[in-house]
This record gives C-alpha cells, structure tokens and sequence, in this order.
C-alpha cells in the first residue's frame, strides 16, 4: 500500500531545522529540499468516514452528509446496509 506524504510538513520538519539535509546531494548535485520537489505527486482525496444514523422514524441517513440513501423517491435498505453512502462516498464504519 502506498503511503503518501505531506512534502511541505516535510521539508518544514527536517530541511528547514536542520540545514545539514540540504547538503545531502544526489548524482545531479541537488539537494534534499529539490529532490522532493521534484518528486511526482499523487492524485489523493480525503478519507471520508461516516455511519448510519436512525432518525426519529427508524430511517436511517448518512452522519457526514446527512442526506438519506434514496433512489428515484424510494427507500432501498441496500443502500443504508452498503459500506459508502451514495451521495458523498464516506464509508460506513459502524451501523
């Protein structure tokens, strides 16, 4: 599983209190601060994580949203028993 990084908390914690990192080179004689610069990015969207809420009804909504799973005005139990919710993609870690 890749593990991706802040590159600026980074570069803030080591390069910057430390200036010894920048002597560091590499083969094209740039140092650490530009060799992570350098680096390519990843293109990576927050975790969203939310659980199904029962309202004062028995119906059950998304506690990030706080929409309801419905579908063409109907609701489907597949929808609050699935692991994300349909509008916001949040998954579900607890019923």
């Amino acid at each position: 599983m890749n593990r991706y990084i802040d590159a600026d908390l980074l570069k803030s914690e080591t390069v910057f209190r430390n200036r010894i990192w920048d002597k560091i080179t590499d083969s094209k004689g740039r140092g650490l601060s530009e060799i992570i610069d350098s680096l390519p990015t990843a293109d990576v969207q927050p975790v969203m994580r939310g659980e199904w809420i029962k309202d004062e009804i028995g119906a059950k909504y998304c506690s990030n949203c706080l929409n309801y799973p419905y579908d063409d005005d109907e609701y489907h139990i597949a929808y609050w028993s699935s692991k994300f919710c349909p509008h916001c993609g949040a998954r579900m870690v607890s019923e």
